[in-house]
C-alpha cells in the first residue's frame, strides 16, 4: 500500500528572530519568542510537543532610593548594583542582568542602567533588575527558587536603597530554535503512522512547520515547545 506523505515546510523553515547566543526570558505562562503570555490566556498546544527543562530560574529585583539629592540617589543604587554583583560573581552560581524579552547580563561597563521614576514621588528613583541561577543537573527547582531569594534578601542597600524582591519567578532558555528539529522529527512520525492508516488513495500534507518556534511554561521549571502546525488528508484523483 503506497502512502503520499507531502511536508510543507515553506522557504524559512528557521526562524531568523533569535541568534544562537540570546537568552529568552519566559515569565509565568509566557511567551511566544521570550515573551510573554498571560497566563489567563487559552493557548492551543498541538498534542505533539515537546516537553523540556528551562535552563535558568530568574527573579526580579527592584532597588529603590528616596535621598533627597538626585545625583545621590544614583550613586546609592549604582553602589547597590555593584555590591550585588561582586557578590554574585563570588558564589560563581549566580548572575545580575536587565531585559524584558532576551536577558542582557550586567557587566562593569553597562551596570549603570538609566534611573526610573517612581510615581507621585519626585525625590525617589528606582532601578529593576534579574537575578539568574542555573537549572543544572538534578538540582531541585523548589531548593533553587529558595536560594535565589535568600541571595536577593540578604544583599546590603547602599545609604537609602532598599531591594524588593518580586514576588513571580520566570524562567529563561538559551536559543530555543535548537529544539526545532527534534519537534519536526516527532511531528514527521506522527504524521506518517497516521498516513499509514489510510489507503494509496489519499495524501496527507503538514502544514505549519516553517511557523516560529513557541512554548509555554509549565509548572515551575518545565516548558512546552510547540509549532502551530495541522494537516490535511485528502483523495487523490485516479
Amino acid at each position: 500500500m503506497k502512502v503520499f506523505l507531502s511536508l510543507l515546510l515553506g522557504l524559512s523553515l528557521i526562524s531568523p528572530t533569535l541568534t544562537a547566543a540570546e537568552e529568552t526570558i519566559i515569565s509565568d505562562a509566557m511567551v511566544e519568542g521570550s515573551t510573554k503570555l498571560s497566563s489567563r490566556r487559552h493557548v492551543y498546544i498541538p498534542a505533539i510537543n515537546l516537553q523540556k527543562r528551562a535552563d535558568f530560574m530568574v527573579l526580579g529585583v527592584t532597588i529603590i532610593n528616596d535621598s533627597r539629592q538626585k545625583e545621590r540617589r544614583e550613586d546609592e543604587i549604582y553602589s547597590t548594583i555593584e555590591h550585588m554583583m561582586e557578590r554574585a560573581q563570588k558564589s560563581d552560581h549566580f548572575s545580575l542582568g536587565t531585559g524584558e524579552r532576551i536577558f542582557q547580563p550586567l557587566t562593569t561597563e553597562n551596570f549603570k542602567l538609566d534611573l526610573l521614576p517612581v510615581p507621585n514621588k519626585d525625590d525617589m528613583s528606582q532601578v529593576r533588575l534579574l537575578v539568574k541561577a542555573p537549572l543544572a543537573g538534578s538540582v531541585s527547582a523548589n531548593a533553587l527558587a529558595q536560594s535565589m531569594k535568600d541571595f536577593i534578601r540578604a544583599a546590603r542597600g547602599v545609604g537609602r536603597s532598599d531591594i524588593v524582591e518580586q514576588d513571580r519567578i520566570s524562567l529563561t532558555v538559551i536559543n530555543p530554535e535548537r529544539y526545532r528539529m527534534e519537534l519536526i522529527g516527532k511531528i514527521a512520525a506522527h504524521t506518517s503512522e497516521t498516513a499509514r492508516q489510510f489507503s494509496e488513495h489519499y495524501e496527507l500534507s503538514v502544514h505549519g512547520l516553517s511557523n516560529a518556534l513557541k512554548w509555554k511554561r509549565r509548572g515551575l521549571d518545565m516548558l512546552t515547545l510547540y509549532l502551530p502546525y495541522n494537516y490535511t488528508l485528502k483523495a487523490i484523483s485516479k
